[in-house]
């Protein structure tokens, strides 16, 4: 009973409360700079698709068929080369369970 009480009342040291912090600290920061930068790519993938869009929807319909495309299938064509699945969310960002 007595080492219990000792072990609840003897304080934490200061330091490795302060680097516990830092650490949590840290994992916050890294967590949430990967989580601007997947939606800063997200961003810039769907400006790239915007422009290409709009770059094919300014062509004539024969310059489309020269390349192969007719009008109706541009969405289909853009999305099929940017991979129109969205990637997952980095591992940093996902937590595992405890």
């Amino acid at each position: 009973m007595e080492a219990i009480r000792t072990a609840v009342t003897v304080p934490l040291d200061p330091k490795a409360a302060i680097g516990a912090r830092k650490g949590k600290r840290a994992g916050v920061v890294a967590r949430t700079l990967a989580a601007v930068r997947w939606h800063l790519r997200l961003l810039l993938r769907r400006r790239r698709m915007a422009a290409t869009r709009d770059a094919l929807e300014s062509l004539d319909d024969r310059m489309l068929k020269d390349i192969g495309l007719r009008r109706m299938e541009i969405h289909s064509a853009v999305s099929s080369l940017y991979d129109s699945r969205v990637q997952g969310l980095p591992k940093v960002l996902v937590r595992e369970p405890h």
